[in-house]
């Protein structure tokens, strides 16, 4: 809900301030910026357990103090800027779940663009799952609770229909996010036996998604090969096109068809794709 009246600003400042169309992409430069400096106060701010705002934390954010009226004038239902006890400015947002949802998206977007965990000092990590253990522990440590709901938020982001809505702001997929790869193309880039058993490693982790594996002018050798051809014993695998065009090892062959390297495979609907003048070789087994 919260991502949607997101969404829902957005595109009333790119048609009101900006000229744009309501069918245009919502998530523009303008909007990318004022999204992400408000996220960063949000979470700046939530930290330090303050909800009203001065020009100096706006400014300690990157935000204009003279944009200021305009961030409190597009986001009217977000941000507001009001006037103190000295008629100095002071800005908040104009609910607290507000302020915590935006600090939940400045963390998470910081996280996938960056890989840097702003939840625990000095760590950078790739896996999202450091990151929530870092939000959970972080809010059990809180005395007053005060970033519970900034931790549902934080999980929520991690769905793949939230961060579809949030593409623009994220320079990548979350690595959480469940990518069924079909193809991998791996067609010159060197591979060697060194790399055959990282990429044995990796296909066996999640095989079953896999339906096409380019290995065209590489030279993983008998032994790479052979590492590879271990993944074809599992029968969750589902490779339909195997392409070798230029591979140096003609053990390729002889193990990809071999019934004592995958009896499971004598039936299965494998396509393979040979360098011209190569033909089939029957192997003993």
């Amino acid at each position: 809900m919260y991502i949607h009246f997101l969404v829902v600003q957005s595109t009333v400042q790119n048609i009101k301030y900006h000229g744009r169309a309501e069918t245009d992409p919502h998530w523009t430069p303008e909007t990318r910026e004022v999204i992400l400096s408000l996220g960063k106060l949000a979470f700046e701010q939530l930290e330090k357990g303050n909800l009203i705002f001065y020009e100096a934390d706006l400014a300690e954010c990157g935000i204009d103090i003279r944009a200021a009226s305009v961030y409190s004038g597009v986001f009217t239902q977000i941000f507001k800027e009001e006037r103190g006890l000295y008629q100095d400015k002071i800005f908040c947002f104009i609910h607290l779940s507000v302020q915590e949802f935006l600090a939940a998206v400045h963390v998470f977007v910081t996280f996938i663009n960056s890989g840097v965990n702003l939840l625990s000092e000095g760590q950078s990590t790739s896996q999202l799952k450091h990151l929530y253990q870092s939000a959970v522990d972080k809010a059990l440590q809180s005395p007053n609770g005060h970033l519970d709901l900034f931790l549902r938020f934080l999980l929520g982001l991690s769905l793949q229909t939230n961060q579809t809505l949030l593409r623009g702001l994220l320079t990548q997929t979350g690595s959480s996010s469940q990518t069924n790869q079909e193809t991998v193309q791996l067609s010159g880039c060197l591979l060697t036996q060194e790399g055959c058993a990282s990429l044995a490693s990796a296909l066996s982790s999640n095989p079953s998604h896999l339906r096409e594996l380019d290995l065209s002018y590489n030279h993983p050798g008998d032994s790479g090969v052979k590492l590879l051809s271990a993944g074809l014993e599992d029968p969750t695998w589902r490779l339909e096109d195997l392409r070798y065009g230029e591979t140096h090892t003609q053990c390729l062959i002889e193990v990809i068809y071999c019934p004592c390297f995958h009896p499971q495979r004598e039936s299965a609907a494998l396509t393979l794709f040979l360098p011209p003048g190569w033909t089939m070789v029957e192997s003993s087994g």
